[in-house]
């Protein structure tokens, strides 16, 4: 009877866990795999500060779509990840921003320009605010803590 408890609970809270993902990432779904359809993937080495210094690079790899205006960040080490869904466009190129409640951001921009670098800009929990100008859009305002060159890969 005491596993069974113990099973139920431990089944309760990864239902639990997995339900409060969905509301922990803002601007995004859950996705459990790389999308299927044709895309372009990156990696990132690493990231540097703003005074230079040079930061780890996340185990992540993204899966752009250009015409779909779509963009996937997938772990590589679980697979998991997500289908960031909040995004623009402007005449420079296709920009991404998803973020944590109360927590850190991250802004992607893919330059129309394909000779130019993908970039990943991330931000800090308490600095940056929410640009909610657009009807359905966040975009970041404020500095980011750090800049990462995305590489097709």
């Amino acid at each position: 009877m005491t596993n069974r408890i113990s099973s139920l609970l431990s089944v309760l809270s990864l239902v639990l866990v997995a339900g409060c993902a969905s509301w922990y990432l803002k601007g995004a779904k859950m996705a459990k795999a790389a999308p299927t359809s044709p895309s372009t993937k990156y990696v990132i080495q690493a990231c540097a500060t703003p005074a230079g210094q040079i930061i780890a690079a996340p185990n992540t790899s993204y899966y752009f779509d250009r015409k779909q205006a779509v963009l996937f960040e997938i772990d590589n080490g679980s697979g998991d990840g997500a289908e960031i869904i909040n995004g623009w466009t402007d005449e420079q190129g296709q920009y991404f921003f998803v973020w944590v409640g109360n927590g850190p951001g991250w802004q992607y921009f893919f330059p129309n320009d394909q000779g130019k670098p993908a970039i990943r800009l991330n931000y800090e929990a308490g600095t940056y605010s929410g640009d909610r100008s657009t009807p359905g859009v966040v975009r970041p305002v404020g500095t980011p803590s750090s800049t990462c060159v995305m590489q097709k890969g």
